[in-house]
């Protein structure tokens, strides 16, 4: 548990929050066309493992650009890291 200082005192830490658990990692990317309300999707696991980890983080950065979508870090479970980790990649899907 950490405190931080402040002018009048020391504030004491709200409780932390829950751990992100992999067994709630989104597992599947959906693609929707807004015009013609059709639905794609597919499961992260055909992907390379990276990406795939990546792809199941929480808080992702992201900008679309014509019809480009990139993304960086994120924040979750990597199984190859064996821990939780900030994704250091940026990808262009």
């Amino acid at each position: 548990m950490a405190f931080n200082r402040w002018k009048k005192g020391w504030i004491t830490p709200a409780p932390c929050a829950p751990p992100l658990l992999a067994a709630d990692n989104n597992t599947t990317a959906y693609v929707v066309d807004p015009n013609s309300l059709q639905v794609w999707s597919a499961p992260l696991s055909t992907l390379p493992t990276a990406l795939n980890e990546q792809l199941q983080s929480t808080n992702m950065e992201f900008v679309q650009r014509d019809t480009v979508l990139y993304i960086i870090g994120g924040y979750g479970y990597s199984a190859t890291a064996g821990d939780h980790i900030t994704y250091p990649h940026l990808a262009a899907l």
